[in-house]
């Protein structure tokens, strides 16, 4: 019987990792892109005999639409499939895509015979990330972890390539803290709005040097004034939180938590609430074509610093 896996899921690291870790020694390994194949394709190539002498072939199905919502393989090709994997044949076939439809005929029959591996989007990268760094001989804070977190996102790829950055930058440290990220870590657009925002907050009048740059590499106006106004947000319910003196209901991480409280501590909830409802107004404009998009932002940001 064809020996058959089913990967899925949203983080392509895992994914992969996953995939490496199953390939059978002495295989020859053929990869599709079944957007542009047909199943007879891959049914003929597992007919074969390798041209590599392995004791036998592992196919690796890459976007496999037809077990997503998108259009379903025809009756004929979806029995051929099914036909194949119950089969004595020694193929292994590696199934990929990473949101099935569970009402597909095809999903159902994997589910009865193939291995399933999910790669999850992590609910908590940083866990992720501070065992990660392990393997690069490093010892991660959490400090540090929740620094890559907000700054970079949770796209696992980008932030084991940022690990690596910081394993070759600081080889024997001890253990790697948030301060030592500061120059490494390469820049996203949620990292520099956040140090656009630390600007604003703190009243630097480089401010709209920043802004200026994040326009010209191309980032727009609106797209900077939704970050601004989810640190805003932030730094709302950290200062009610402490008039109130009652818990904070915020599940963000604790690194954006404690730079949303250090620049909170600058303002009144009276002038923070303000700078919120300028910027409704500000986004409300945008959105009625009322003003020139950047004069505008940055005439906000002026009045602020």
């Amino acid at each position: 019987m064809a020996k058959v896996y089913f990967v899925h899921g949203d983080e392509p690291l895992l994914c992969d990792e996953y995939v490496t870790s199953i390939l059978p020694a002495n295989s020859e390994i053929n990869r599709y892109d079944m957007r542009e194949t047909d199943v007879g394709d891959i049914i003929m190539d597992a007919s074969q005999v390798s041209l590599f002498g392995g004791e036998n072939k592992t196919l690796i199905l890459n976007n496999c639409y037809f077990l997503g919502s998108e259009k379903a393989l025809s009756d004929k090709d979806n029995a051929r499939l099914i036909e194949f994997m119950n089969s004595e044949d020694q193929t292994v076939l590696i199934f990929r895509y990473p949101k099935p439809d569970k009402r597909k005929k095809l999903y159902k029959e994997l589910m009865k015979t193939a291995t399933i591996f999910e790669g999850a989007t992590k609910t908590y990268p940083e866990k992720w990330l501070i065992d990660r760094a392990k393997k690069y001989n490093m010892k991660l804070t959490d400090p540090a972890a929740s620094k890559m977190v907000l700054e970079l996102g949770t796209s696992l790829y980008l932030l084991d390539s940022e690990l690596i950055k910081v394993s070759n930058r600081y080889p024997n440290a001890p253990k790697i803290t948030d301060n030592m990220l500061s120059d490494i870590l390469s820049r996203t657009l949620e990292s520099n709005v956040f140090k656009l925002i630390e600007k604003i907050m703190y009243r630097k009048p480089d401010s709209i040097d920043l802004l200026q740059d994040l326009l010209t590499t191309g980032n727009d106006e609106v797209s900077i004034l939704i970050l601004i106004a989810r640190q805003l947000r932030m730094m709302e319910q950290v200062k009610i939180a402490q008039v109130t003196k009652q818990p904070n209901p915020m599940k963000e991480h604790h690194y954006a938590i404690q730079k949303a409280g250090e620049q909170a501590s600058n303002y009144r909830l009276e002038q923070i609430q303000s700078m919120l409802s300028e910027v409704a107004e500000l986004d409300l404009k945008f959105k009625r074509g009322q003003v020139d998009k950047t004069i505008a932002l940055e005439t906000l940001i002026l009045s602020w610093i």
